[in-house]
């Protein structure tokens, strides 16, 4: 006969395995600006030889997921640029990876709202079980703008959910990163150096004249 304490340790040890297993049921999307598939927390851009800047959106999955629910089957984003201009009006300014299809844009005129939105679901049947996975990129326009920056953030769409190849819906543990560009013109950044680097020779001097 199994008495109260045999109860509440199984009872524990239910709800510690459970709540164990619900921490790692997450996914991240992030922006990434240089092409290492990383999350890129800040990005600066010289505005004086880029008009134009491409963007890749990655989800990152944890490899227990992937096993226990078949990879990601299924998606929807919207990106929110804060006020920088996404190019264009057409489809083709956002490129999702080949392994996605069903992609949408919606691109809000007010530049201060401007919003790209992308839906995905996997040509691949049994699902994408990469640890990071390439969405798509998004072709943005850079303001010749001195010293201005920008939060790219992401948001997910509601009836296009984040879904393992089971069935399995992430929403609820959708980690969304968001990411900041500036638009600076490097020369301003090399007049800062030779300032600094005037300074320098100029503390060196006065060090040496001293001796």
């Amino acid at each position: 006969m199994i008495n109260n304490k045999t109860i509440k340790t199984m009872a524990l040890a239910l709800v510690t395995f459970f709540s164990a297993s619900q921490a790692s049921y997450a996914l991240t999307v992030y922006a990434d600006f240089d092409g290492d598939m990383l999350h890129d927390a800040n990005y600066v851009v010289d505005v004086n030889t880029t008009s134009s800047l491409t963007v890749g959106v990655y989800a990152s999955q944890s490899a227990k997921d992937v096993a226990a629910f078949g990879g990601l089957n299924g998606w929807g984003v919207d990106l929110s640029t804060g006020g920088l201009a996404v190019t264009g009006n057409s489809i083709a300014n956002i490129a999702l990876d080949p392994q996605w299809n069903f992609a949408t844009i919606k691109n809000i005129s007010d530049p201060a709202a401007a919003t790209v939105r992308a839906v995905g679901n996997t040509l691949n049947a049994g699902g994408v079980g990469d640890l990071i996975v390439h969405l798509f990129d998004v072709e943005l326009d850079i303001p010749a703008i001195i010293g201005n920056s920008y939060t790219l953030g992401f948001a997910d769409i509601s009836g296009d959910t984040f879904v393992s190849n089971n069935a399995f819906v992430y929403d609820d543990n959708v980690v969304f990163s968001q990411s900041t560009v500036s638009a600076v013109p490097v020369p301003a950044a090399v007049w800062f150096m030779v300032t600094g680097l005037t300074a320098l020779v100029g503390i060196g001097r006065n060090r040496h004249s001293k001796v």
